[in-house]
């Protein structure tokens, strides 16, 4: 018998290939400031961070004079209006991860840290909706991540007892969510320089194929 009998995702990164277009949209709002942001800052300091956290951040860092709110704002009023035209594309092997789990039967949940306006966009132009019972974003929690109550929101609304729940995350504040709920986390990382930043998880690796084939490998799904 499978252990794992409902799946939860991290949006951005995990599913999604959103990292860049966060990076370029925080690059274009910071240049009316004189401020470069490098990627690898980027991924170190604000991937997987609520946007409202990095907001503040920058406002003290670089003693802004435009207050956290209005800087929140103004970045994802930014990001709203790329999204309807950009062009994304999904993590490696992450539809036919999708798929699999959809095909088998499995309740499928979203845990993210990003906005509803976002996700639901990103979630019609993509065709994501078809596979999850619920979303939660960062709107629908008092607290995002690190924080568990985007993860336990998750539980409470599927109804299977933790042990049951395997959770796929990019980032370290993700896998720390999840392993503050009390749940099983593997990291999916391309980057082998954030690796270090990701022990905390159960399991961790290059991409979805490979943590696929473990799992089956394994009878675990």
């Amino acid at each position: 018998m499978p252990l794992y009998k409902a799946i939860i995702f991290d949006f951005d990164g995990t599913l999604l290939d959103t990292e860049t277009f966060h990076f370029h949209i925080w690059n274009e709002i910071l240049a009316e400031y004189d401020i470069v942001v490098s990627y690898e800052e980027y991924l170190d300091e604000f991937a997987g961070v609520p946007t409202p956290v990095n907001a503040q951040m920058l406002v003290e860092k670089h003693n802004l004079s435009i207050s956290q709110q209005a800087l929140l704002e103004k970045r994802e009023n930014l990001a709203l209006e790329r999204m309807k035209t950009g062009d994304f594309k999904m993590m490696p092997h992450a539809r036919e991860t999708l798929d699999f789990f959809l095909a088998k039967g499995y309740p499928m949940a979203l845990a993210t840290g990003s906005p509803r306006p976002d996700v639901d966009l990103l979630m019609e132009r993509m065709d994501l909706a078809k596979y999850f019972k619920n979303t939660i974003t960062r709107d629908d929690v008092k607290i995002s991540k690190p924080d568990p109550e985007s993860y336990q929101k998750c539980v409470d609304f599927l109804g299977f007892p933790k042990a049951d729940y395997l959770v796929f995350e990019d980032t370290p504040n993700g896998a720390l969510s999840a392993k503050n709920a009390g749940l099983t986390c593997y990291a999916v990382q391309h980057d082998v320089r954030e690796h270090h930043r990701l022990q905390h998880a159960d399991k961790l690796f290059n991409d979805l194929k490979a943590a696929m084939d473990f799992l089956r490998g394994n009878k675990l799904i």
